[in-house]
């Protein structure tokens, strides 16, 4: 049976209207980004509530890489450019694994070249695809700088997530989601 898809789910469990779905979608064609990616941006959803929700979608955790701390020497493993290349980034090591945040944690090939190449066993998660780069660029910055490590929402741009391009119809009006929501809707969630 085919997944079904986060636009239609969302707008079953009715967290956005026919009308922001119809826009992201629109958007997703022009930017080629990713549908939570869009939403994400547009703010219309949290990030944290995005890569949740596609985590319990595709059936692996998420992680909001702008609110984890990331020991730089994890690149030694998992260099710069092959997180480029593969649209990964390493996070931390749990047990014997190393977390890898992914656009694309179903892509066992990705899976598979990364382990051979490092050596090392990996977990991967689900992230959002700016995040991931925006996480790549800061890292270049950091270790320029001569840091050790990324803290909290220092992979994000000051002031948040970019807004809606200018070209953009702007959205529906939908009242944003508190935390305490989130959690909610989070925990009904089958999986």
């Amino acid at each position: 049976m085919p997944r079904q898809g986060l636009g239609e789910i969302l707008r079953e469990a009715d967290l956005i209207s026919e009308a922001q779905l119809a826009e992201a979608l629109a958007l997703q064609k022009t930017y080629g980004e990713r549908l939570a990616s869009i939403l994400v941006r547009q703010r219309i959803l949290t990030e944290k509530f995005a890569v949740t929700y596609l985590g319990r979608q595709l059936g692996v955790p998420g992680v909001d890489l702008s609110q984890q701390e990331i020991e730089l020497g994890l690149l030694s493993k998992v260099t710069l450019e092959l997180c480029e290349k593969n649209l990964v980034f390493p996070v931390r090591v749990r047990g014997t694994r190393l977390q890898l945040a992914m656009s694309d944690p179903l892509d066992r090939d990705v899976v598979a070249e990364i382990e051979f190449k490092t050596g090392v066993r990996l977990a991967p998660l689900i992230a959002l695809d700016a995040s991931i780069k925006n996480a790549i660029a800061e890292a270049r910055r950091a270790l320029q700088q001569g840091k050790s490590k990324l803290t909290p929402n220092v992979q994000r741009a000051p002031g948040g997530p970019p807004a809606a391009p200018a070209t953009a119809a702007p959205a529906a009006p939908v009242k944003p989601l508190n935390e305490q929501q989130e959690k909610a809707i989070i925990e009904t969630l089958p999986g």
